[in-house]
This record gives structure tokens, C-alpha cells and sequence, in this order.
């Protein structure tokens, strides 16, 4: 086995490790190929020459993310500058995020000790995490395929309240440092199986009871229009668009929540704020229901464009989107680039960012908003604890088409409700629209890319998770240990 690892064959194994890793996370939901990806290329980046080792993790990270976010192809080329511009943007994106895991071989081949078993068990994982935690918030952040998300059917995922996924990521690492010094020393092979029975079992053993029910159950009704991406913008398509949304909020009127999803409002909020949206708020709220809306809403005062949340009044709330998608809502260096880039599809004008993640007042109980792609950042979500009793997200995945994308974006929210001990209430335009419990389950679902109203209950819930107390300090504190410890074993020797 060592004799492989270390041949002019290790730099297209670790490819094929790479490749393995999307299978871990949804729709394929394989949870053990989380830890046997990473340990192919710890292996091969323990025994191999420095040249090859880097490559390796290089290829590595053009499998792991070339295959994993291949749906950038599709946002690209069927809603922003055409199929060339996808051919030769996709590759980009692909090149240049593959740098992380390369990034990963290079500082723990510099900082390993001589000791195999150390610099496996300790460093590669230490440093792997470490890393994870750096794409988290370098040029804006970058969690997507955060090897944390796979577990959440797994019995890893009952940690997720205490250490959430960046935790979940470090104890899938250390048993890939496990497995990796097992492939290079049979001999060590009980010490993996001893670790991985010791993780998988201790996450029985994890203290649950973080939360409790504030009140008695909910109801609601979250609606998925499938609004053709397409036509969603045009004039022509918005008093179609408006009348199905309301019509389905008028069938389901007397539940306690409706949510339409992500910019289901197809113009500026102002534009059909007195004709549509207050008079069907008013006849909702006769009979004790709420509407909350997607919506892109302007700020005159501040003279600011934002891609919003409303709670249509009286009173009215609005929930700005703090966390924007860089060259999809707005264009990093606009002064200087101007419109260059505008084929990715970016607007041409600019969202702006909101700066309040503070839980809003819903019809008696407080929620905690976000918008599609800020669901992937677990301290965000947070900011709205522990006034929040249930989490409300509202997507449009349309972008992504029929890809694994849409499929690990509820997969990632599925954690911020373990990770809280909330409710999460997920409403999108083409699916998949959910009503997910505070343990991760899912209660309801819709099918993807067909009209769809999702009713269900959800139970407002108190208390902090120790997550949200500490979001992830501790796991990125342990990290750091661990690399502390293989120092030790270096300076030892």
C-alpha cells in the first residue's frame, strides 16, 4: 500500500480521493467516505516526495470541488453571461479553490514531526481544520462542502449542539489521520477501529435537553411557486407570480405563519406594497395569520437596495441580507471594474448589506431570519440567539437547476438547526422546501420544481445550545492543540 502511495500513481489517487469526497454529502449521503477521502491524501502526502505530495493535494482539491460545485456551470450558463462564459469561468472557480487543500499538504508537511503516527493523527487533521476555518471568512467565506455537513445522519450529528460543524469536521479528520496511518501501518489498524467505535459511540453519549418548547405547536404554510428563472423578472410574468402567492396564502389562511420564499416579490417591495401586499396582509391578520415575504426592498433615507425579508404590517419589519453572495448580488472592486463582469450575473446595481441579525417580533414569538446563502454560516445564524424561537430561511435555488446543489444547501440547513436546537422553516421557489424539527429531522418536505404549499406545525423553542454560546472557539481551540502536541513530538525528537 505504501509502495502505491508514494508511486507516480499518488498524485491521480489522491484525484480519485477527491472525487469520492461530494459523495459524502447530500443527495448520496454516504457519511464514511468523509473520512476515508482525506486519509487517501494524508497518506499520500505523508509518503510521497514534497513535488508529488503538493500536486497530489492539488488534484485532490480540483476532485473534491470540480465535482462538488459543478452546478456553478449551470448558474452561469443559463442565468448569467451564456455557456462560453460558463466553460471558461467553472474552471476558474475550480482551479483556484483546489489551492486549499494543497494548502493543507504544504503547512503539514512543514510543521509535521518525525513521528508518522503524531504527524497524522495530529497534524494533517489540526492543520485540515484549521484551514476549513480560514476559507470560512477569507475573501468573504466559503463553507460550502465543509466535511462537518456529512454527518447529520450520522451519529457523529449529535455533537452538532455542543462543537457544531466545525467539531464534527475535526473528529471526521482525526479518525481520516486514524485510517491513513492504518493504510501505511496495518499494525495501527486497531487503533483506528478503537477511535472510530469511541467518536460514533460518544455521540450517543452527548447531552441533549440544550432547549425546550416556549409554547405549544405552530402552524404554517410555506409556499414554493416554481417561478421560471427565466421569467421571473419580467413585467409581463409579476401579476401572475403575485396572484398564485396570494391565492395560495388565502386557501391557507388561520395558520399561525405564511412564508413566501426568496424574492418571490418579482419588484421593489414599494412598487406593491399598498395594492397587493397590505391588503392581503390585513385579510390574513383577521384571522390571526402572519406574512412573511421575500422581497428586494430600497431604503430611501439611506439610499441603499437590499435583498430583504418583510414582515407585512402593521407594523412592518424588514430584514436586510447581511451576508451577499460575491458576483451574484453584487460585484467585489465595482469602482474599479465597473460593468466587466456583469456576465456572471451580477446586478447592475449593487445589493447592499443589511447589519442586524437581531430577532424580529412574529405574531407572538421572535424568529430569526436569513436568506439563502447566509444559512451556510453557523455563527450568523446565531446572532439572532436565543431571543429567536424558530429559524426562518427563505431561498431560491432555481440558479442551481436539477444539480447536488439545492440538496446540500438543506443539508447545511439541517445543521443550523442541530446546532441551535430550533426549528428551521425553509421556503424556495423551485424546492426543496422543508420544516426541519430542532434535532435535524425533516417533518415535511415538497417535491422539487412543481407549485407546492408546504403546511405543517413547528414549536417555538428557549435556551442556548453550548454552540451558540461559543460557536466554533472550541473546535478551532482544540485544532490548535492538537498542532501544539505534534510540536511537541517534533521538539522531543
Amino acid at each position: 500500500m505504501q509502495a502505491w502511495l508514494s508511486s507516480r500513481w499518488a498524485p491521480l489517487i489522491a484525484l480519485v480521493a477527491g472525487l469520492l469526497a461530494p459523495l459524502a454529502f447530500a443527495p448520496f449521503d454516504l457519511w464514511p467516505l468523509a473520512v476515508v477521502s482525506p486519509a487517501i491524501l494524508f497518506a499520500v502526502a505523508q509518503v510521497s516526495s514534497r513535488r508529488r505530495a503538493l500536486l497530489a493535494g492539488y488534484l485532490y482539491g480540483l476532485g473534491y470541488f470540480g465535482f462538488g460545485c459543478y452546478w456553478v456551470y449551470n448558474s452561469i450558463a443559463y442565468y448569467g453571461g451564456g455557456p462560453l462564459a460558463a466553460i471558461f469561468v467553472t474552471p476558474l472557480f475550480a482551479l483556484a479553490i483546489a489551492l486549499y487543500p494543497m494548502l493543507v499538504v504544504y503547512l503539514a508537511r512543514r510543521l509535521r514531526p518525525a513521528s508518522r503516527g503524531a504527524a497524522l493523527w495530529l497534524v494533517f487533521p489540526a492543520v485540515w481544520l484549521l484551514v476549513e476555518w480560514l476559507r470560512s471568512w477569507f475573501l468573504t467565506g466559503a463553507t460550502w462542502l465543509m466535511l462537518g455537513f456529512t454527518q447529520t445522519g450520522s451519529p457523529l450529528g449529535s455533537i452538532a449542539p455542543v462543537f457544531g460543524a466545525f467539531g464534527i469536521s475535526l473528529v471526521v479528520v482525526v479518525l481520516a489521520g486514524a485510517l491513513a496511518h492504518a493504510l501505511l501501518r496495518p499494525r495501527a489498524a486497531a487503533g483506528f477501529l478503537v477511535a472510530t467505535v469511541v467518536a460514533l459511540g460518544g455521540g450517543y453519549l452527548v447531552p441533549g435537553g440544550w432547549t425546550q418548547p416556549a409554547g405549544e405547536a405552530k402552524t404554517t404554510a410555506l409556499l414554493q411557486g416554481n417561478v421560471p428563472q427565466d421569467k421571473k423578472w419580467l413585467l409581463s410574468y409579476r401579476d401572475r407570480t403575485l396572484g398564485w402567492y396570494s391565492e395560495r396564502s388565502r386557501e391557507h389562511a388561520g395558520v399561525d405563519l405564511i412564508v413566501w420564499p426568496e424574492t418571490a416579490v418579482p419588484t421593489w417591495y414599494f412598487r406593491v406594497r399598498e395594492d397587493w401586499m397590505q391588503p392581503l396582509s390585513r385579510e390574513l391578520a383577521e384571522q390571526g395569520t402572519a406574512l412573511v415575504v421575500g422581497a428586494p426592498v430600497i431604503d430611501i433615507d439611506r439610499e441603499a437596495a437590499y435583498n430583504g425579508i418583510v414582515v407585512v404590517g402593521p407594523p412592518e419589519r424588514v430584514y436586510h441580507k447581511r451576508h451577499l453572495v460575491p458576483f451574484g448580488e453584487y460585484l467585489p472592486l465595482r469602482g474599479l471594474l465597473g460593468n466587466a463582469l456583469d456576465f456572471l450575473g451580477t446586478p447592475m446595481d449593487d445589493f447592499d448589506a443589511g447589519v442586524s441579525g437581531a430577532a424580529i417580533p412574529v405574531n407572538g414569538y421572535d424568529i430569526g431570519a436569513s436568506i439563502c446563502y447566509e444559512v451556510t454560516f453557523g455563527d450568523e445564524i446565531a446572532a439572532a440567539l436565543p431571543e429567536a424561537e424558530v429559524l426562518v430561511n427563505v431561498s431560491n435555488d432555481g440558479w442551481f437547476g436539477d444539480s447536488f446543489a439545492p440538496h446540500q444547501h438543506l443539508q447545511m440547513a439541517q445543521m443550523r438547526a442541530m446546532e441551535t436546537g430550533r426549528y428551521m422553516l425553509r421556503a424556495t421557489n423551485t424546492g426543496v422546501t422543508v420544516i426541519i424539527d430542532h434535532r435535524g429531522r425533516i417533518t415535511g418536505r415538497t417535491a422539487q420544481f412543481e407549485e407546492a404549499v408546504l403546511a405543517g406545525e413547528f414549536v417555538p423553542r428557549t435556551g442556548v445550545t453550548p454552540y451558540v454560546r461559543w460557536l466554533h472557539w472550541p473546535a478551532v481551540g482544540v485544532a490548535v492543540v492538537l498542532l501544539l502536541v505534534g510540536f511537541a513530538f517534533r521538539w522531543g525528537r
